[in-house]
């Protein structure tokens, strides 16, 4: 017995289902539009309890995706020192002795 594959619908065809149910169409109507069975509309519409749920909108104070892109690339080209890196502490040896074993790690 051969299945359908999942169904991923569109947010324009979600806009539909939700028009076509405020006007009082029926599961079974709706599922008809997209060739598909009325479980499949079910599933989106009873997520809500049947009511349309608010568009999505970014808070007010979220940062912009140039704000994050620029925050990113400072991050990338912060120089680290090679001998912050060291696993000798500075007060162990002195500075010719370290920076010896830290080219070797």
């Amino acid at each position: 017995m051969r299945y359908r594959t999942g169904t991923y619908y569109t947010d324009a065809q979600k806009a539909l289902m939700w028009e076509r149910w405020k006007q009082g169409w029926t599961l079974h109507q709706i599922a008809h539009l997209f060739n598909r069975a009325h479980t499949s509309v079910q599933g989106i519409l009873s997520r809500t309890g049947g009511i349309r749920p608010p568009t999505r909108a970014r808070c007010a104070t979220a940062l912009t995706l140039a704000e994050r892109e620029e925050i990113s690339r400072a991050h990338g080209r912060r120089s680290v020192d090679p001998l912050d890196r060291c696993p000798v502490r500075a007060s162990a040896i002195d500075d010719q002795s370290r920076s010896i074993i830290c080219a070797r790690t």
